[in-house]
């Protein structure tokens, strides 16, 4: 994004120098009549560019120390304000600066010192129009301008959609209004009783002991089925430690049954899988699966498949859903889950921490939400929509005021052509049409060209989801309607303004 804005902010400078060139052409003329060499010319003109940067550079800095806590606030980053300060950033600062310079001063220096000085002082000619390299020329950096403009909107709308596509997507389970303890193993062998006292409260539904929670599924071992030992199976699994461990999330049995009290006292080991694992043993339909038996491809012992579960996302959907295996074979209680009543959230805290405090616990509890984690895993993306949102505008700003510059030297340019032809007979609105349709060829052949580099950009930021959005028509319609209005806007008020005037005043001038 910071090398977008930066190219769109050395288009307006190249540009915004070459359209204003006829206020410096005498100027230059007579210095080279003088005696300056073209070259003594050109070092001149990138020594004023290179000024402007550096003096730009040491504003950015300045303001850079004020705007870093809101910029950490935005992005997640803990960047202190001695990072700018340190010798190897502004070395590298400095440097990126006049580079920054030279490049953007370049073809201003060269076309306006390669200019003879005799047709300068003979006429006023080149004040007053301009040749068609340089109407090709400003045509190619206002395209790039543009097309770089519809990048940066695409890149947000696409981070837009799919960060909603995130929190709204179903995850195959429930996330509301589950309250995590995750250090319920500092309780030792009185988590149990913990557990069996809170979910006396009123405000709290049920409870469960788990090893890991939707999103969070960090275990993976191999398994294969007792008559196919030769296909095994790498599955993700998580263990329980009551008859609550699955249904607390609300997953969706397809076939068999969920847990009992008494599957956890039985000499037979249980299980319940996924759709996904299912799928990888071989079996072709729930009811085959269930019954079956599989077993750790490191033990013997088999373990009893009595149901499965509809597919969920075990991790974030920046993975695709994995076999899953749910265990009944938890040694201790590490995390205990409790569903809390809707909107009794505070007052289930309150018991929770009061609880705790019975069992005299010299460590705090550490707790949280599953909603609130799971929202954790894409902070990443809720930064970059921020940023981008912030950014988007600026580059906005920037292209447009940039073709507002332009639209007032052109307009400027053709003002006696402008009041010859309303003065033979040309309407107010075929002057806007004269002014506004060139530019807005030029507008659309940037679409054309930077549409694809937006949609392979933006699929390529997706491609780190294995569950995504697709970029439909409607991103790029906006995307490319609000770049056109931008134009228009932009063109617009010196257009309508040349079209209104008096061509009689014109002609005067």
């Amino acid at each position: 994004m910071g090398i977008f804005i930066l190219i769109i902010s050395c288009i307006n400078y190249i540009n915004l120098s070459t359209a204003k060139a006829g206020n410096r052409l005498k100027e230059l003329g007579l210095k080279k009549i003088m005696g300056a060499s073209r070259a003594e010319v050109t070092r001149q003109l990138l020594g004023e560019s290179v000024i402007i940067t550096m003096t730009s550079a040491a504003v950015a800095l300045l303001l850079s120390f004020q705007i870093l806590p809101t910029f950490n606030d935005l992005s997640g980053k803990l960047w202190a304000a001695e990072v700018l300060l340190n010798p190897t950033f502004l070395g590298m600062f400095l440097v990126f600066a006049l580079l920054l310079g030279i490049v953007a001063g370049l073809y201003p220096a060269l076309k306006l010192s390669g200019v003879y000085p005799t047709e300068i002082i003979n006429a006023n000619a080149k004040s007053t129009t301009e040749s068609a390299q340089e109407r090709w020329i400003r045509n190619v950096l206002v395209g790039l301008q543009f097309g770089v403009s519809l990048v940066v909107i695409v890149s947000t709308l696409v981070v837009y959609q799919q960060n909603k596509y995130l929190s709204t997507v179903d995850l195959g389970y429930d996330k509301e209004n589950l309250m995590i303890v995750d250090n319920a193993y500092e309780l030792r062998s009185k988590a149990e009783i913990f557990k069996n006292e809170l979910i006396k409260s009123p405000y709290i539904v049920q409870g469960a002991a788990v090893s890991s929670v939707p999103g969070f599924v960090n275990g993976a071992t191999t398994y294969t089925t007792t008559e196919s030992e030769g296909n095994p199976v790498n599955v993700s699994f998580y263990f329980t430690g009551d008859e609550n461990g699955a249904e607390i999330f609300g997953l969706s049995l397809l076939a068999g049954r969920n847990y009992r009290k008494s599957d956890f006292t039985d000499t037979i080991r249980y299980v319940m899988i996924n759709e996904e694992a299912m799928k990888q043993f071989g079996w072709n339909s729930p009811e085959q699966a269930v019954n079956s038996s599989i077993k750790n491809t490191m033990g013997t012992r088999a373990l009893k498949v009595i149901g499965i579960v509809e597919d969920f996302h075990i991790h974030s959907l920046h993975e695709s859903i994995r076999p899953l295996v749910i265990s009944t074979g938890m040694r201790s209680i590490n995390r205990l889950v409790f569903k809390v009543k809707g909107s009794q959230t505070q007052a289930a805290v309150q018991d929770m921490l009061s609880q705790w405090k019975q069992f005299d616990m010299d460590k705090p509890v550490a707790y949280s939400f599953l909603d609130d984690r799971l929202e954790g895993l894409y902070i990443t993306e809720a930064h970059t929509q921020k940023l981008f949102s912030i950014f988007t505008l600026l580059a906005i700003f920037l292209a447009g005021f940039g073709m507002y510059g332009l639209s007032a030297y052109l307009t400027g340019l053709k003002r006696k052509e402008v009041a010859i032809r309303k003065t033979l007979g040309a309407s107010e609105l075929w002057i806007l049409k004269y002014f506004t349709i060139k530019q807005l060829m030029v507008i659309m052949l940037s679409i054309i060209i930077g549409l694809p580099i937006a949609y392979y950009l933006g699929n390529a930021w997706l491609s780190n989801f294995a569950y995504r959005i697709e970029i439909g028509f409607s991103i790029l319609l906006v995307s490319v309607g609000s770049i056109i209005l931008i134009g228009l806007v932009s063109i617009g008020w010196y257009s309508v303004r040349a079209a209104l005037e008096n061509p009689v005043k014109m002609l005067r001038e």
